[in-house]
């Protein structure tokens, strides 16, 4: 069986492929983030930064570190999830030949380390390349503000904590791997290769995450409790400015959460919100309705690049809009404090890793679905479409993909200002939104960018090849 489990790991290189972008994300942001822990005891050791300065790095390693490794379990299962269902067909020839569900299950994760190792050596040079810019872009915001105004710490690149990201890699790797891997060893042999074979899905949007929206749903629901609680501690004049502090972190973590709940009601909104909003454009172009309708029918398989730049441009934008709103509050009331540390500069360091590694997955998926895009783009190919009309409809699909993204960032934005309004009402303060167009315009350019290459590119090469031997090779895996 180690023979056949061997092959099978040789067969399945090119599927792993796809999305060893996800496990490189995931080494990348647990390696810099032990790294940048590393660098900020040295530096308090060696007394070269204050002791507010250790305090600010190490926050900003923990905080991402955490996020990492949430974020990193979820993508690498839904990562796990694309190769195993582009694989189904090759395990259920495993299972025809006598395998058990164990062996199945061995299989998927000899494959699992076997990719986290290799994306590990990868993923560390980059945290190793990338530690001394982190560190001067997170001192030279701290310089900005006036909170230090010294050189940026030596970056120490220590061996422990690239060993140790490494390996808490491959452990986060099975984690998010295993649901996958006893998926994958559930299915009857017979019925995977149905599967494979007409290409049916298996997603599902089943009892336990409804659970779980309606837990995050009363979670967001609970912070409109706080407009009452700031009410009554702005009554008591030994409060001072605890309830504006309070109005503020609740502000900031109602964000967060109701980003969350969007992420999670995504894969049922993508295809409504797409024939909603696309369909009010008066397009001709046929190759318009294609892409969108291809949108509407895999909304639940495209949520999975929507997700992550929805996230990018809430919590991104959505943390300095809040904070810049409260600046200018601040100020309408006549206030001489500010806030400080809010741009998107700051931001970068706090939430950088967590929404790389969401990013990543996104873009490994859209990469694990070249295959089948060139296959409809060699069929559209086959009933008359030009070269020139079977690029312009994965970009298109991207512009689609970026808009909606766009539109649901704005639903938890919306519900954090209206929870702030009410919160500065209920304490006093003159309400005031300030919208930081420059980091909206940065952040969306940026992400569109990166999902039109990501859309465009792998399906350039099936162009010049001939129709009928694009479909078949889908066929054939």
């Amino acid at each position: 069986m180690r023979d056949v489990q061997l092959a099978e790991l040789r067969d399945s290189w090119t599927a792993w492929l796809g999305v060893a972008l996800v496990f490189v994300a995931v080494n990348l942001g647990l390696g810099l983030s032990g790294l940048l822990q590393a660098t900020a005891v040295n530096a308090g050791a060696r007394g070269l930064l204050p002791e507010v300065e250790v305090f600010a790095l190490t926050f900003s390693a923990s905080t991402n570190l955490f996020l990492s490794v949430v974020v990193g379990i979820a993508v690498i299962s839904s990562a796990t999830s694309l190769v195993v269902d582009s694989r189904r067909g090759s395990l259920a020839r495993l299972g025809l030949v006598g395998a058990t569900p164990a062996q199945i299950r061995g299989t998927v994760r000899i494959q699992l380390i076997a990719v986290s190792l290799a994306s590990a050596v990868v993923g560390q040079l980059l945290a190793m390349l990338l530690l001394q810019p982190l560190l001067d872009l997170t001192m030279g915001s701290r310089a900005q503000s006036g909170d230090y105004t010294g050189p940026p710490p030596p970056a120490v690149y220590s061996p422990t904590a690239v060993i140790l990201a490494a390996g808490f890699t491959v452990i986060v790797a099975l984690i998010g791997g295993a649901r996958q891997a006893k998926r994958a060893s559930m299915i009857a042999p017979v019925e995977a290769l149905r599967q494979a074979t007409t290409g049916a899905s298996t997603e599902r949007f089943g009892v336990g995450k409804w659970i779980r929206v309606v837990l995050l749903a009363l979670a967001v629901a609970a912070f409109f409790a706080i407009p009452t609680v700031v009410k009554g501690m702005s009554e008591d004049p030994d409060a001072g400015n605890a309830a504006f502090s309070t109005a503020m972190q609740g502000t900031v973590f109602s964000l967060v959460l109701a980003t969350a709940l969007v992420g999670m009601l995504t894969p049922l909104l993508v295809g409504p919100l797409t024939r909603i909003w696309a369909g009010l454009i008066p397009a001709v172009d046929p190759v318009w309705r294609m892409a969108r309708q291809n949108i509407v029918a895999r909304g639940m398989r495209m949520a999975r690049t929507v997700v992550p730049m929805m996230f990018s441009i809430s919590l991104l934008v959505g943390m300095v809009m809040v904070g810049e709103s409260l600046n200018a509050m601040l100020r309408a009331a006549g206030a001489e404090g500010q806030l400080e540390n809010i741009g998107l500069s700051t931001m970068l360091p706090l939430l950088g890793m967590p929404l790389i590694i969401a990013l990543g997955g996104g873009i490994g998926s859209l990469i694990m679905m070249s295959r089948q895009r060139d296959a409809e783009l060699a069929l559209a190919g086959v009933v008359g479409a030009t070269p020139a009309q079977r690029v312009a409809m994965p970009a298109y699909e991207a512009v689609i993909m970026a808009v909606n993204a766009l539109l649901l960032s704005a639903v938890p934005v919306t519900i954090a200002l209206v929870l702030c309004q009410q919160s500065m009402q209920a304490i006093g303060m003159p309400f005031v939104i300030a919208v930081p167009w420059a980091s909206l315009f940065w952040v969306v350019l940026v992400l569109f960018v990166v999902v039109v290459a990501a859309t465009v590119l792998p399906t350039l090469g099936s162009l010049s090849k001939p129709e009928p031997k694009v479909v078949a090779r889908l066929i054939a895996e």
